[in-house]
């Protein structure tokens, strides 16, 4: 006897339920070029303005001191935390 819960469960497991709801993969949309209707009729692009001038003075460096203690990267014991 299969039930409406039962039902549901396989098709919970069934990897081709996807099949059934999206007919369409995106593989197939890129397959075929843009048409007219699908692709922008203008273009607006943004200034470069901010890239440039951060380029000028490179990336930034944190020269702070760091008081914070470091983890252990074996185990976490959380009654040796914020003991200094």
């Amino acid at each position: 006897i299969t039930t409406s819960a039962t039902r549901s469960m396989k098709s919970a497991t069934n990897p081709n339920i996807g099949r059934i709801l999206y007919r369409t993969t995106s593989s197939a949309y890129g397959s075929f070029p843009p048409t007219p209707e699908s692709s922008p009729h203008s273009y607006h692009p943004k200034s470069h303005r901010f890239t440039k001038e951060q380029s000028r003075g490179g990336m930034y460096q944190d020269n702070s001191l760091n008081t914070a203690l470091d983890r252990s990267r074996v185990h976490d014991c959380p009654s040796l935390h914020y003991t200094l």
